[in-house]
């Protein structure tokens, strides 16, 4: 019997695509995307290769092979800088990939000393770049090409903003291959302190959590021209919300239930960090009240409040805007 295969080894390279569907070139000393834990790749299939009942018994027919085969798995991340002034081949690691590879347009400033990169919404399918990926987990290496992916990200409490990304693209199939010796960047990520939080004109709030969803639609494209039956996917529509769960306070201070019966617009920013080249820094100046729930930590009240992230004016790709710097 061979030994078994064992889940605390894991690892992740990633690059965005030069064509879709190429997978990339991807390598070990250039690509390696720091995971905060295993992701274990769920492989489906478009048709499961089901066939008829058997008509002479109360079962049912053997099975034709399955097609239209995809994969779905779900890194999360750390937010952190490169530690060092960006450049075409500094950039903030670990979200790079996934930053662009769920519909964002990535802008690059290099004035020295003040160098950023912002990440913004587009909406130009000509302009959506897809992924490779190399998934290392189990003792086993899962190849994946065409991806595309839906991102969010999670603070909770005054720990560090975590991301996750749900993407979805095209498999090969899986072997058995040890873990190369991946590069990764040792930045350590910024605490979630003193955020310098602003809802509007309303500072210095008590925040427990923050919680950014993209909510972006992807669906596949099945081929009966292709020799698997699955061509990749194709992103769609996006309803990006901002959730945030606040001290309550007297409503002479922020009343966010008149701000959602009257539709009230907030910029909306926060900063994590204070390093430069290890800062984020998060803006949404559409922002609009669309639930409050009240919620409770022991004896303290609580809001819950969920902000719809519009855009300004319906052609702009303004929604909200990713700065690292």
């Amino acid at each position: 019997m061979t030994a078994p295969k064992l889940i605390p080894v894991f690892g992740l390279l990633g690059d965005v695509e030069t064509v879709y569907g190429d997978g990339g070139t991807l390598t070990a000393a250039l690509d390696g995307i720091l995971l905060t834990e295993p992701t274990p790749m769920t492989v489906a299939y478009a048709h499961g290769g089901e066939r008829p009942i058997a008509v002479g018994t109360a079962g049912t027919l053997q099975r034709a092979a399955p097609s239209g085969r995809s994969g779905e798995f779900t890194p999360r991340v750390e937010a952190r800088g490169a530690g060092a002034a960006y450049s075409a081949t500094v950039l903030p690691p670990d979200i790079d990939t996934l930053m662009r590879i769920s519909g964002h347009a990535q802008t690059l400033d290099v004035t020295a000393s003040l160098e950023t990169v912002t990440y913004d919404p587009e909406s130009a399918p000509a302009s959506y770049e897809s992924g490779g990926f190399e998934a290392y987990t189990r003792g086993q290496l899962f190849t994946m090409a065409s991806a595309y992916a839906t991102l969010s990200f999670l603070i909770e409490g005054p720990s560090f903003m975590v991301f996750e990304a749900t993407v979805m693209g095209t498999l090969s199939d899986p072997t058995d291959v040890a873990l190369p010796v991946i590069t990764y960047n040792t930045t350590l990520p910024p605490k979630a302190i003193s955020l310098a939080l602003a809802i509007g004109a309303i500072t210095g709030t008590a925040v427990r959590r923050i919680a950014w969803t993209q909510n972006r639609n992807i669906a596949p494209r099945l081929d009966m021209n292709n020799a698997d039956g699955h061509k990749g996917f194709s992103p769609g529509r996006r309803e990006s919300t901002l959730e945030i769960l606040v001290e309550a306070e007297a409503f002479a201070t922020w009343d966010p239930y008149a701000d959602w019966k009257a539709a009230t617009v907030r910029n909306i920013t926060f900063t994590i960090g204070s390093v430069q080249y290890n800062k984020v820094t998060f803006n949404a100046v559409q922002a609009q009240v669309a639930n409050v729930t009240e919620e409770e930590d022991g004896p303290t009240a609580l809001w819950g409040v969920t902000f719809n992230l519009g855009s300004s004016d319906g052609a702009s790709n303004d929604e909200y805007q990713f700065v690292w710097d």
